[in-house]
C-alpha cells in the first residue's frame, strides 16, 4: 500500500505489462477486502457512512491506474466516516487520488485549474445556486501550488498565487483551509449535508424542516457527523410509516445484504480469483461497482437502481445466493436455509414462519395476496399442521420461498 509510483520512463515494455497486471489484481483485492469490512463487521453504521462518503467525495481507479492511492484516499473515509465534515474537507482537498481526479496537482499561479475549486463549491459543500463563478476562480487560487507523488502530497511556494482574493464577500491572502473555513460559515452548508444525509438514510425529497432541524444540530456541533446522525435515527422521523420501502436498494447495498441477512459466513472463491469476485461481478451488473463510481457527482441512485436491466439481475442473484450457483457456476457459497428458518422464534408454524420471514425481510407489510402466495409455495398443498422443518421436502420448499419471497418487488425496497 505504499509502493512508490513508478518512473514509466524507466522501465520496458515488459516491465510496464507486468506492472499493470500487479495493479490489476491489487484493485481486485482491494475491492474484495472492502466488501469484506461491510459483511463481516459488527453491526454499526461506520461501513455504511463510508460507502456514503465514496459516493459523495467520488474518486474513481478508473482516472487513477494506483492502487496505493485509492486505498489512501478509501482509508480517509473511513477514518473521517463520522466525524467533523471541516477537517475531513481539508483533508479530502489535498488527498493525492483527489488531486489527480481533479487535476488541482496542475493547478498553479498564473495557469488556474478551476476543476477541484468548481466541484468543492458544487457538490462537496454548498451546492448550486450558493456561489459564483468568481468565487469558484478565487478558491481555486487559493489551491494553488499543490503536488503529488500519489503518496504523499507537496505544497511547492513558487506555485502558489499569494495575491488579494475575495471570496464570498471576505477579502484576505486566503490558502485553502481558509477558503474551507469561510465556506462552514455559510448556513446553506449545513443545509447542504442534512439533506444528503437525509436522502441517504430516509428519503430522496426531504422535507425543508426536518433539513433545518438536522442542520441546526450539525451547526450547533460544531459540524461533527455523529450527534447528527444520532439525532436522526432517534427521531420519530426516522420511523415514520410514510418513509418506509421509500427507497430502492443500491447495487452494493443488494449484494451485501443478502449475506448478512442469511448469515452466510464462509465465502470460498473460484481457483485464482479474489476472494469476492462474484460479488464484485453483481455489483458491477447492478450500476454500482466500489472504486468505480461513474463520474464525480457519484451514483446517480434513487429510481435509477432499478431498470429493465438490473432488475432480472437482481432476482438472479438472490436465486443464485441461494442455490450456491448461477448458470451452473459455483457461488462459492450458499445460505443454509434450514439453519435460517431455525432462527425465528417459531420455524414449525406454517403461517408464523411466513409472516416472521416477511417482517424480517421486507420493509413494508405486502398484500394479503403476496402472503398467501409466500404461504402456498412453503406448503404446496400439504396442510399447515403438517408443516415441519424435519419433513423430508422442508428444505426445498423453504429454498423455493425464500427465493419467490426475494423475487417480489417488495424485496427491493428499504
Amino acid at each position: 500500500i505504499n509502493d512508490p509510483f513508478p518512473n514509466y520512463d524507466e522501465l520496458t515494455q515488459e516491465q510496464i505489462d507486468s506492472l499493470q497486471n500487479a495493479y490489476q489484481q491489487q484493485r481486485a483485492e482491494m475491492r474484495s477486502w472492502l466488501i469484506d469490512l461491510m459483511l463481516e463487521d459488527e453491526t454499526n453504521v461506520r461501513e455504511m457512512m463510508s460507502l456514503f462518503w465514496h459516493d459523495h467525495f467520488a474518486v474513481s481507479a478508473q482516472g487513477f491506474n494506483y492502487p496505493p492511492a485509492m486505498y489512501h484516499y478509501y482509508d480517509l473515509i473511513r477514518e473521517n466516516s463520522l466525524g467533523n465534515l471541516k477537517s475531513f474537507v481539508k483533508d479530502m482537498a489535498l488527498d493525492p487520488a483527489m488531486l489527480v481526479w481533479l487535476d488541482n496537482r496542475f493547478n498553479r499561479v498564473n495557469n488556474i485549474n478551476e476543476n477541484f475549486a468548481r466541484e468543492l463549491l458544487e457538490l462537496f459543500t454548498i451546492g448550486e445556486g450558493n456561489y459564483t463563478q468568481e468565487d469558484i476562480i478565487e478558491a481555486a487560487r487559493a489551491y494553488t501550488g499543490y503536488v503529488t507523488n500519489g503518496l504523499t502530497t507537496y505544497f511547492i511556494p513558487d506555485r502558489h498565487d499569494y495575491g488579494e482574493k475575495t471570496f464570498m464577500g471576505q477579502t484576505g491572502y486566503w490558502f485553502g483551509d481558509d477558503i474551507v473555513d469561510i465556506i462552514f460559515e455559510q448556513e446553506e452548508t449545513a443545509r447542504f449535508f442534512a439533506r444528503k444525509l437525509f436522502q441517504w438514510f430516509v428519503y430522496y425529497n426531504p422535507d425543508d424542516d426536518s433539513v433545518e432541524e438536522l442542520a441546526v444540530i450539525l451547526t450547533e456541533n460544531n459540524y461533527e457527523v455523529k450527534p447528527m446522525l444520532d439525532a436522526l435515527f432517534k427521531s420519530e422521523l426516522f420511523y415514520d410509516e410514510h418513509y418506509r420501502g421509500a427507497k430502492f436498494h443500491g447495487g452494493i447495498f443488494h449484494v451485501v445484504a443478502p449475506i448478512r441477512q442469511m448469515y452466510i459466513e464462509e465465502i470460498i472463491p473460484p481457483e485464482g480469483h479474489v476472494k469476492n469476485v462474484i460479488l464484485l461481478y453483481f455489483q458491477e451488473i447492478f450500476g454500482q461497482a466500489i472504486l468505480y463510481p461513474p463520474d464525480v457527482s457519484g451514483w446517480s441512485g434513487y429510481r435509477n437502481w432499478i431498470n429493465t436491466y438490473t432488475l432480472p439481475y437482481r432476482k438472479i442473484f438472490t436465486n443464485s445466493v441461494v442455490d450456491g450457483y448461477i448458470f451452473d457456476y459455483p457461488m462459492g457459497f450458499q445460505v443454509d436455509v434450514l439453519d435460517l428458518a431455525g432462527q425465528f422464534p417459531n420455524p414449525n408454524d406454517a403461517e408464523q414462519l411466513i409472516d416472521d420471514m416477511i417482517l424480517y425481510f421486507y420493509d413494508l407489510q405486502p398484500t394479503e395476496h403476496t402472503r398467501q402466495l409466500l404461504l402456498d409455495q412453503l406448503l404446496q398443498g400439504l396442510d399447515p399442521y403438517n408443516w415441519s422443518l424435519t419433513i423430508p421436502e422442508a428444505e426445498e420448499r423453504l429454498k423455493g420461498t425464500i427465493k419467490l419471497l426475494m423475487r417480489y418487488p417488495d424485496f427491493q425496497l428499504k
